[in-house]
């Protein structure tokens, strides 16, 4: 069973966005102690509702690949919890539990796609 080009399009999209939040977090850190710094989130995620909510629901390949074609990572202002600016070091440990669990995701991802490859490998050359 042969991979759609929207499947790969989205693995490399996913791919792009986790080396956005890696970047994106990373600078969040390197400014936690700035007065008044705002941090920045990666916007991916929540792109994903109609690209699921159009596979669920059997959507044609048509109307998916649109729909995949539109997500695209961005980079956001993070909505503020408690008041519109932090304080300095506020948001340093969770930025440091955000920083390790996209290191992990990242890492499932790339795990998940060379055991892909070792399959395809595997079914084209039977070695």
């Amino acid at each position: 069973m042969a991979i759609s080009p929207v499947t790969q399009q989205l693995e490399s999209m996913a791919l792009r966005a986790y080396e956005l939040r890696q970047r994106v977090i990373a600078h969040n850190i390197a400014n936690v102690d700035s007065v008044g710094f705002q941090p920045l989130r990666v916007n991916f995620d929540e792109q994903l509702g109609p690209l699921r909510a159009a596979i669920r629901g059997e959507e044609s390949a048509t109307r998916i690949a649109d729909l995949a074609s539109q997500v695209q990572p961005s980079v956001e202002t993070e909505a503020a919890t408690s008041s519109a600016l932090t304080t300095p070091g506020e948001n340093l440990d969770d930025q440091l539990v955000a920083l390790t669990q996209n290191t992990l995701d990242y890492e499932a991802m790339l795990t998940v796609l060379s055991r892909l490859g070792g399959l395809t490998r595997l079914a084209i050359t039977g070695s």
